[in-house]
């Protein structure tokens, strides 16, 4: 990784804005395993399940995975996540510009370490394209109960990410 760039809106004490694009010092090499993903550009989510993928903790104590995870989560109402995530990040109460992601069935989440990795939906199974609809940003406990976490919505910041890559 040659930079990371932070949106400028982007406050460390609260976790809003809370999405960052990497300037590879190398070009990336699409392969069988390696390839691109859309941008979710929608206003709505209009999904209900979504594929988090990372490499953070596999368990609330435990140590970073050194294989990549995949987990299905529900899209969940920003009221849930208001009511179980920490006050003091959210000033303003769950934006817009995030979503409430978590499980349904309980046990199932992502963990410290995997801030800034994708939540996927996959449109076109034959094609096998997905779309980023998501940032995993902030959360509170590691898959225990029916945990939830709030993520940052990719639509609201198509502009700024075509306009930070592509130039003006």
């Amino acid at each position: 990784v040659e930079q990371a760039i932070r949106h400028p809106s982007h406050n460390h004490k609260r976790s809003y804005h809370d999405i960052a694009l990497v300037k590879m010092a190398q070009p990336v090499i699409f392969s069988k395993t390696i390839r691109p993903a859309c941008l979710w550009t929608e206003s709505q989510e209009n999904v209900s399940s979504v594929i988090a993928t990372g490499f953070g903790l596999t368990t609330n104590n435990g140590f970073p995975s050194k294989i990549l995870q995949k987990v299905s989560l529900d899209i969940l109402t920003k009221a849930h996540c208001a009511q179980y995530n920490d006050r003091s990040k959210f000033n303003r109460n769950i934006a817009d510009e995030q979503l409430c992601i978590g499980s349904v069935a309980g046990r199932k989440d992502t963990c410290s370490g995997d801030s800034g990795s994708p939540v996927q939906v996959l449109l076109n199974d034959q094609e096998c394209v997905y779309h980023v609809l998501g940032v995993t940003s902030v959360g509170k406990a590691c898959g225990i109960g029916m945990s939830s976490a709030i993520y940052t919505f990719v639509a609201p910041y198509v502009r700024w990410i075509e306009q930070t890559v592509w130039g003006q």
